[in-house]
């Protein structure tokens, strides 16, 4: 498997390293292709499993608010940065908000789940109780889609409105039975799902296995595409042919024939490598599929007929 930087440069010999196929334009077609390539088949490498470790509940203080203020003081707290984003109940109230910014171990700001600093609206309080909990988990750049949840056994999937409707201060803790699909984070360039648990996991963390498919990325230079390299190349190939036919005024179409045979190479290389995937994992994970996720092994395979 190829990164980037050797793909670009094989695609610049091919077409004997001309002027106009610069870099970063090789670059942009070879990540256009593997996001429309990525798409368009189950690639096995679009599976993944990650391991989401549960962030530890903070309630060790009090807390002071005041009513239309936006400001937290703390007493004996220890909050950190790293609470930002992170959701906080004060008192016994039935409604928690997000923490927009930590000022100090002792001072913070409220917000809303858009990021948006709002203000306390209940009745002043002072040397109250509290609990800092995380409501929605990232599960990263470039994770498309969420397959399934486990945690001691399979969780099953709910929505964020059900959860809304029996628990809306998220008041209930312990081991997860349930996950719902979060709003996805879409600040600035970013764009990452996340994901809640139900209950909201215990004050301990615990370690979640969430199996995701893979999303298209743009690769740097010393990026592993998903796509394997051989196809991606011959089809990154033929999109520089037909690049370098407009901007040469090929009136003799030599970049277009030169297309035409890459592109066979590339549906050769395509079925290649679809067959492959298909020989290494497929069955494997078929049999995965039907014991909902779980690896059967080798045992099972060498006691039991699979072609009944």
């Amino acid at each position: 498997m190829a990164n980037l930087s050797s793909m670009i440069n094989r695609v610049q010999v091919l077409v004997g390293r001309h002027a106009l196929a610069t870099t970063d334009d090789v670059r942009g077609l070879i990540n256009s292709r593997h996001s429309s390539l990525l798409e368009s088949y189950d690639w096995h490498r679009k599976r993944q499993d990650i391991i989401i470790t549960t962030a530890a509940d903070k309630n060790t203080g009090t807390a002071t608010v005041t009513s239309g203020s936006s400001t937290v003081v703390g007493s004996g707290t220890a909050w950190a940065t790293s609470d930002e984003g992170r959701c906080i109940t004060l008192g016994d109230k039935n409604s928690f908000y997000q923490i927009k910014s930590v000022a100090s171990a002792t001072s913070l700001t409220l917000g809303d789940l858009f990021g948006n600093t709002v203000t306390y609206a209940g009745l002043d309080a002072t040397a109250q109780g509290f609990i800092i909990w995380t409501k929605r988990y990232p599960l990263g750049a470039g994770i498309e889609q969420i397959v399934s949840v486990r945690y001691q056994s399979k969780l099953l999937e709910t929505s964020t409105a059900y959860i809304d409707s029996v628990d809306p201060a998220r008041r209930g803790s312990g081991i997860p039975t349930a996950f719902a699909r979060g709003e996805r984070l879409m600040t600035g360039t970013n764009d990452i799902a996340t994901v809640e648990f139900f209950p909201r996991p215990p004050a301990v963390p615990i370690a979640i296995n969430v199996a995701v498919l893979l999303g298209h990325v743009d690769l740097h230079p010393s990026d592993n595409p998903i796509v394997p390299s051989g196809p991606l190349e011959w089809a990154a190939a033929v999109d520089v042919a037909y690049m370098l036919h407009a901007r040469t005024a090929d009136t003799k179409g030599r970049w277009l024939t030169l297309a035409d045979k890459w592109n066979t190479e590339f549906e050769k290389a395509l079925e290649r490598e679809l067959r492959f995937d298909a020989s290494k994992f497929g069955v494997i994970q078929q049999v995965a599929d039907v014991y909902h996720g779980g690896n059967l092994g080798d045992d099972f395979l060498a006691s039991h007929d699979l072609g009944d």
